[in-house]
């Protein structure tokens, strides 16, 4: 389930970075501004996948992941 969130998240992010850049380009914003904000919806997209990851993450799988942080900090040190 989280490798198919954050597949669509991927491309979902690409998607509409290239929209927003050809939107940008189409009402005549200069190139750096139409890039730039093609790299923030990307952005906006990519940090809602990670959102939605963390929402559908259980408890249990987050336990386990802090607890294998938790050894792998102590055990390194």
């Amino acid at each position: 389930m989280e490798l198919l969130v954050a597949v669509w998240a991927v491309r979902l992010a690409a998607l509409a970075a290239l929209a927003v850049g050809a939107i940008s380009v189409s009402v005549g914003a200069p190139p750096l501004e139409a890039v730039l904000r093609a790299a923030a919806a990307a952005f906006a997209f990519t940090l809602g996948g990670r959102v939605l990851l963390a929402r559908l993450e259980t408890p249990e799988q987050r336990l386990r992941r802090l607890l294998t942080r938790r050894a792998q900090k102590d055990g390194g040190s």
